[in-house]
């Protein structure tokens, strides 16, 4: 009766957040960190409580409690999260429903010299590091590959903070997008969108990391329904999922060992069951950590070349060794990050957890009422829009307090503003 009473509320709940979709553009952050959200931690949740994915929490004896405290946490919290959020944006009167493009006047050779210097870069980094990909394109093993990928994530890993990553992901990410939402209006430079395209995607996938990739395509999907005028709605989203699977699966035919065979149906329900709970399930070894020893009190917050007179704690880099003793063992080092309420569990406690909250819609609110609150945008402001609602919907997977000290959005809102400045020429 209880698991059907959680399935019931779980249901009526993604019914509200569909309904709410269709209501705001499909490129703010609102909207993208529902749909995350929704993925990672909603469904996640249900999925753990029913049992619906035998690949998570083998290893452990169920403490259903904390698993229904984090259903709870993440189910209730959101809904009131969603009806909080609505009413913000109601009040403030400065949510609009549809973008549409201003007319500009670009400069072509800008943005050739631009792109050309991006993709430049990234060849360089690419062929100068010791990434996981560049080994297998090397002739090496697929295992001394993924060996290399979890000894080396701190230079390599999906949006890390390294010196190259900042344009090879961070800021290429926002210039594709733009010149996915320029070509969209002009038709003019396909060539550079291609380019820069292949070099985002190969940038992403020499970490053997499938989702930077995937998360490129979604946006330029976004940008599309946004072009056209259209809003998310529940068909769209499972669609878009379905596809995301898909694709996320292919690759997996060149990555595994070649005495093994290719089945499609085995890599589809391994690669649906991360995107499902594999983010929700780090949040109950977390808990499970904290309840059996004591609260981090901030510890988890960021301490950059320790001036702050306390020792951070790599709650991420924990929750990996907790769940893999093993490759631990080995002398293997990764992260494994979770929702952001979680963070503030393991910091305070429930109080932690309803800061947390607060603070995530005051991010929802005010980034979308100042990025979205003219009707008419430039193709570069809608690749800058869709570059934010992309970094701060990662919160829906990932430790808030790791956003305090945030050099990627530093570096990409100062190529923006430079960028912006060198290629539009005038107004029309």
């Amino acid at each position: 009766m209880l698991e059907f009473l959680t399935f019931l509320i779980t249901l009526l709940v993604l019914l509200l957040v569909s309904q709410r979709l269709k209501e705001i553009d499909a490129i703010s952050l609102e909207a993208l960190f529902y749909v995350f959200y929704s993925v990672y931690a909603v469904l996640g949740a249900l999925s753990l409580i029913l049992r619906l994915d035998e690949r998570r929490l083998n290893d452990v004896i169920i403490n259903y409690d904390i698993l229904y405290f984090i259903w709870m946490i993440s189910t209730i919290g959101f809904l009131c999260l969603v009806l909080l959020v609505s009413i913000l944006k109601r009040r403030f009167n400065r949510h609009r429903r549809t973008l549409s493009f201003t007319n500009e006047s670009y400069s072509d050779s800008a943005i050739v010299f631009l792109s050309l210097f991006i993709v430049f870069v990234s060849f360089v980094h690419f062929n100068l590091s010791d990434a996981p990909l560049s080994i297998l394109l090397k002739g090496g093993d697929v295992q001394d590959a993924f060996i290399a990928r979890q000894s080396q994530i701190t230079s390599y890993g999906f949006f890390k903070l390294n010196h190259f990553n900042f344009l090879t992901r961070e800021v290429q990410f926002f210039w594709c997008c733009f010149l996915f939402s320029f070509f969209l209006k002009t038709k003019r430079l396909k060539w550079i969108l291609f380019l820069c395209t292949f070099s985002m995607l190969v940038s992403f996938y020499s970490n053997l990391s499938k989702a930077g990739g995937l998360f490129l395509l979604a946006a330029y999907g976004l940008i599309y329904l946004n072009h056209i005028r259209k809003s998310l709605n529940l068909i769209v989203v499972l669609s878009g999922i379905l596809v995301i699977v898909i694709l996320a699966v292919i690759p997996q035919y060149l990555f595994i060992p070649s005495d093994q065979e290719f089945d499609f149906l085995k890599y589809f329900k391994a690669v649906f069951s991360r995107i499902v709970s594999g983010q929700i399930e780090p949040a109950y070894y977390v808990i499970n950590f904290i309840d059996s020893t004591d609260f981090l009190y901030g510890s988890t917050f960021p301490n950059p070349k320790a001036i702050f007179p306390f020792e951070h704690f790599d709650l991420e880099t924990k929750t990996w060794e907790i769940m893999n003793p093993t490759r631990l063992s080995m002398g293997l080092s990764y992260k494994n990050p979770t929702v952001f309420w979680v963070d503030g569990y393991a910091n305070f406690g429930i109080f932690g957890v309803i800061v947390y909250y607060l603070i995530v819609v005051a991010i929802l609110v005010l980034i979308d009422s100042f990025f979205l609150r003219k009707s008419e945008v430039t193709s570069i402001d809608i690749g800058f829009i869709m570059y934010i609602s992309f970094h701060y919907s990662r919160l829906s997977g990932k430790s808030l307090s790791t956003f305090f000290w945030d050099v990627d959005i530093a570096v990409v809102i100062i190529f923006y503003l430079i960028s912006r400045k060198m290629i539009i020429k005038n107004r029309v």
